[in-house]
């Protein structure tokens, strides 16, 4: 019984992602409270870029291709700040490089950056007073 419940629930969350995929690709907030909710519930949309959720949503292709927006700033500015940079200052030259039509919220960009983590331990967050930081070595 329990099976079915959880395979009635799938659908159900697949359907309601399938419905608003491209909400969950344009709206920052309304991406976060997505994954939030399948967190609650142990469904994690971007565990891997190939995995079900990231091919139905593209969610998964969205983090990687902020993933390099991220190391591409990063990098064309650690002459300048030494590898630290405000995330208001992260959000602000990846959204300009990426377009006005595609909002990057800081939520975004931190999940970006953890992913970020498969290469190694050269990008962090850092909290600082009431916002954060991020570090590239």
């Amino acid at each position: 019984q329990l099976t079915g419940q959880m395979e009635a629930f799938r659908s159900k969350l697949q359907e309601f992602a399938n419905k608003h995929k491209n909400e969950i690709r344009k709206n920052p907030e309304f991406r976060r409270q997505f994954q939030e909710m399948c967190a609650s519930v142990g469904v994690d949309p971007l565990a891997s870029s190939k995995g079900f959720w990231a091919k139905m949503l593209g969610v998964g292709d969205f983090y990687y291709e902020l993933g390099v927006q991220i190391i591409e700033v990063c990098l064309a500015t650690r002459q300048r700040n030494g590898g630290i940079m405000n995330i208001d200052e992260l959000q602000q030259r990846v959204s300009k490089s990426r377009g006005t039509s595609k909002d990057v919220s800081y939520d975004d960009l931190i999940r970006a950056i953890e992913k970020l983590k498969v290469l190694g331990e050269g990008f962090r967050i850092i909290p600082a007073g009431k916002g954060f930081l991020v570090q590239s070595v």
